[in-house]
């Protein structure tokens, strides 16, 4: 019996469906002018605030749960992979009790893939190990958490609650042009880097002492994010952006795995 990947090559087109509706629908709401920026100023003058003003809601539900069906579906690509693979080296189909055992086993340290390792145990020993070789702790990634443990994660979340999509800054955001400091005065540049939502404070320029007249400007770029476990470059990724990095990621797994099919 060849093996036959029409599943998992369908399952990862799904995903993509899903990738190109959040990528269409994100980027017409920030076209869109949806927010705007207010300046607000405390009691004393020495707090010079932008404050988030939402005019057009995110409808941030619906894309948590395209977001939270796309992980899926590239999620069930690798465990139709793995039955794909069990058909093809039995000649037939998998008995219901060894279909019940299969898995592609995704785990963060050898001890616990070694313990799991029964889901895969009916496989043969090349692709046992070509399954081993693409562990998280294998596959380190520069900016995100390993990309195949994250996958599990948001696929594991998903099934109890929404992925937590939130509003973001897509950038640090930059202070320039800043007008009307006395010249000694002591300045603070503060940028709020969590969820945001209608009436957060994104910056603030601070004055050690009273300040009215101070004038900046401030690049705000926004992101609709979901929020993951932290890796190198913290705990939130754009929707797409990390679509982009689990699709690769995804391929290229199951082109090593199924490349070490006899």
């Amino acid at each position: 019996m060849t093996l036959a990947l029409e599943s998992v090559h369908a399952k990862i087109d799904r995903a993509e469906e899903h990738t190109h509706i959040l990528k269409n629908e994100v980027s017409a709401w920030l076209t869109d002018h949806p927010y705007r920026l207010v300046r607000q100023v405390n009691s004393d003058s020495t707090r010079h605030g932008l404050v988030l003003r939402v005019v057009r809601a995110p409808n941030l539900k619906r894309w948590s749960l395209i977001m939270g069906d796309a992980v899926h579906t590239l999620r069930s690509a690798m465990d139709h992979l793995v039955y794909a693979i069990a058909r093809h080296e039995l000649g037939s189909e998998p008995s219901d009790k060894l279909s019940k055992q299969l898995m592609f086993v995704i785990k963060d340290q050898p001890e616990d893939f070694r313990a799991a390792f029964w889901h895969i145990a009916s496989l043969g020993p090349d692709v046992r190990t070509a399954i081993e070789s693409v562990q998280p702790y294998h596959r380190p990634h520069p900016q995100l958490p390993p990309l195949l443990a994250l996958l599990r994660d948001l696929d594991d979340s998903d099934k109890h609650r929404l992925l937590s999509v939130i509003l973001a800054q897509a950038i640090k955001g930059d202070f320039s042009k800043i007008r009307n400091v006395r010249d000694g005065e002591r300045v603070g540049f503060h940028v709020y880097k969590e969820s945001l939502e209608d009436g957060t404070e994104v910056c603030a320029l601070t004055t050690s002492s009273p300040t009215p007249n101070v004038t900046y400007d401030f690049k705000l770029k926004l992101t609709v994010a979901v929020k993951h476990v932290a890796g190198p470059n913290g705990n939130k990724t754009g929707l797409t952006s990390l679509m982009q990095f689990l699709l690769p990621e995804v391929r290229d797994v199951i082109g090593i795995v199924s490349g070490a099919v006899k």
